[in-house]
């Protein structure tokens, strides 16, 4: 997935528990690497977001600063779609 896209889904995933943590690696390009620059590793812990029994999808919202959110939704869109639309956040 890249900065500024519309996101990716997969399938499938079996929670258990609470907490949870998302891990994520943000990639460099060619000109980074010849700059000596790295791939960067990330990770965050977070409380699972309440759901229902008819809540279907989890979102991940990468935000800048390494900031994670995460909602449970009925359908594919996000209910915060229109939060994050053209912030800069996925």
């Amino acid at each position: 997935m890249s900065a500024y896209s519309w996101g990716s889904s997969t399938c499938c995933w079996s929670f258990k528990g609470d907490p949870v943590e998302v891990v994520w690696i943000l990639d460099v390009t060619p000109e980074n690497i010849e700059a000596g620059l790295e791939e960067e590793k990330h990770s965050v812990t977070l409380p699972m977001p309440d759901y229902s029994q008819e809540d279907q999808y989890l979102h991940v919202h990468f935000l800048p600063d390494n900031q994670v959110d995460l909602v449970w939704s009925e359908d594919i869109r996000s209910p915060k779609f229109e939060q994050y639309r053209g912030s800069g956040a996925n």
